[in-house]
Parts: structure tokens; C-alpha cells; sequence
């Protein structure tokens, strides 16, 4: 018997967790069931089926408008007695006038400039805007002291 040689049994890679060689392919299972969940709630949420429910918005609200944005003004009485649309002059100054709400400034612009006017405690003004030749647009526009605020325009055309 002192010829024979003792030969240890080969070893397995499988078998290398102990008596049982149960222990390593059940860590890779677990894992690779780890791994397999991860990527699973990536690609849920990436393809929307995931989200966070409490930040869901009501239908139809997108498009509330806020109290953030200040409101925009309400027009207010605008009455422009002269010129008349389609006016024409032999002149290039044109008088404009009209009625609006009680001292309101009046603004008239033109391609070639503006004045500034100021109506009366009854709401009416007075005044004069210059136009170029040809057809012109004269605007009139009328701002209350709370900042409400209408605009009118009137065409005329000034024939040298």
C-alpha cells in the first residue's frame, strides 16, 4: 500500500462554496435578479409607467393662468371726432380730437413723430399730429391714470 498515492478530488467551481456547493450559483442568481429589477424600473420609467402620482397635474390644467402675471388693462371710452378715416389733406398737420375718459393722457403717433396731450375734466382733447405724404396712419391712443387704456387709428392721406 505504500505505492498508492492519495489523489484529492478535483474541484469544481460550482462546488467551491462548501459542503453543499449550493452557496455561489445562489449569490449569482439573486444577483443577477438584482440587476435584471434595475434595469427593468429604468426602462419603466424612461417609457412613462412609472411616476410620481402626487405630481400628477388635473386634466385641463395646464393652461390655468396664474395670479403670478399682473391683468391686462381693460380698454376704456375712446371717441375720435376728427379727422375722419380716409381724410384728405392739402397740408401735412392734422388736427385731432375727441373724447375719452377725464384727464387721461392722449398719445398720437405717427411714421414721423408723437405728441403727448392731456384731456380735460369732461374727457375731451385736442390736438395736432404730422404725417407724411401720401397715405399715413394717424394712432390715437388714450391712458387713464389706473393704466387702462384704448387705441384707435384713423388713415388719411396728404396730398402736396
Amino acid at each position: 500500500m505504500a505505492d498508492q498515492v492519495y489523489q484529492q478530488p478535483p474541484v469544481s467551481p460550482v462546488s467551491m462554496g462548501g459542503p453543499s456547493g449550493r452557496k455561489l450559483p445562489v449569490i449569482i442568481t439573486v444577483l443577477a435578479v438584482i440587476i435584471l429589477a434595475v434595469v427593468a424600473a429604468v426602462f419603466a420609467v424612461r417609457l412613462g409607467l412609472m411616476r410620481n402620482k402626487s405630481a400628477d397635474v388635473p386634466a385641463g390644467a395646464e393652461n390655468v393662468a396664474f395670479e403670478t402675471q399682473p391683468e391686462k388693462p381693460v380698454g376704456i371710452s375712446l371717441t375720435v371726432s376728427t379727422p375722419a378715416n380716409g381724410f384728405v389733406s392739402p397740408g401735412n398737420i392734422i388736427n385731432v380730437s375727441g373724447t375719452t375718459v377725464p384727464q387721461a393722457t392722449v398719445v398720437l403717433y405717427t411714421k414721423t413723430g408723437e405728441s403727448v396731450l392731456e384731456a380735460g375734466t369732461d374727457g375731451s382733447f385736442s390736438g395736432s399730429a404730422e404725417v407724411g405724404p401720401g397715405l399715413d396712419s394717424i394712432g390715437i391712443k388714450a391712458i387713464a391714470s389706473d393704466g387702462n387704456e384704448s387705441t384707435q387709428f384713423r388713415y388719411v392721406v396728404y396730398e402736396p
